[in-house]
């Protein structure tokens, strides 16, 4: 259900498929580390929360402080547009 805009449509996209468990992943593709690395992506949110609990920090100090470690290596995404209603 839901209004219609004249000359738009809803169109789905397919979800992203992504591995549950990287270790056997790692393990079942046979790859050498290196190579299966250059096949991965790390999510900087994830990153920190796992930092955050492995240094016994609050999450925001963690998250600041992985962004400070890693400034170098971080590089900014592709920003992506969607059709919004305006508020007027």
């Amino acid at each position: 259900g839901g209004a219609t805009l004249p000359g738009y449509r809803l169109q789905e996209r397919k979800a992203p498929r992504e591995v549950s468990d990287l270790p056997a992943a790692l393990a079942l593709s046979g790859l050498e580390v290196p190579a299966f690395l250059s096949a991965c992506k790390v999510s900087l949110p994830k990153l920190g929360e796992a930092y955050a609990k492995a240094r016994g920090v609050p999450k925001a100090t963690a998250a600041r402080e992985v962004e400070a470690m890693l400034a170098g290596i971080i590089v900014e995404g592709t920003p992506s547009f969607s059709l919004v209603q305006s508020k007027e």
